[in-house]
């Protein structure tokens, strides 16, 4: 396996990972999908995720890439950015989720739900 298929190997494993530490039920794709290499599922909507991990990234054009060629599912890029070190590439920084904003703000409109559904209705903070 060349190295740059074994990095994007395991940050494609290490997203797995923490989606289902979190409870989801999330696998790596088959290999050789088109723009896909982590799926899940989230309530009743499936998610199909496309990770990087490069210093460089036309994040604008990864997302429509994947959401053109799976439009029944929320599209998600992962972004671990890296830099140039010594010997190897390193974190640049924080690694980074991208989607649509609509589905951004469906999320958002869900958490709220639920949360007054268990608590009530919260304190104003504006």
């Amino acid at each position: 396996m060349s190295r740059a298929k074994d990095k994007g190997t395991r940050r494609e494993t290490w997203v797995v990972r923490l989606l289902q530490d979190a409870g989801l039920d999330a696998r790596r794709a088959p290999n050789n999908t088109p723009s896909l290499d982590v799926t899940s599922q989230a309530g009743p909507y499936p998610l199909y995720i496309e990770v990087k991990d490069r210093a460089n990234l036309n994040l604008h054009a990864t997302l429509a890439d994947v959401q053109s060629r799976y439009p029944d599912a929320i599209p998600h890029v992962v972004w671990h950015r890296t830099k140039k070190a010594e010997k190897r590439r390193v974190p640049a920084g924080p690694t980074l989720v991208a989607l649509p904003i609509h589905e951004y703000a469906k999320m958002l409109a869900y958490m709220d739900a639920l949360w007054r559904e268990k608590y009530g209705e919260p304190e104003p903070r504006l």
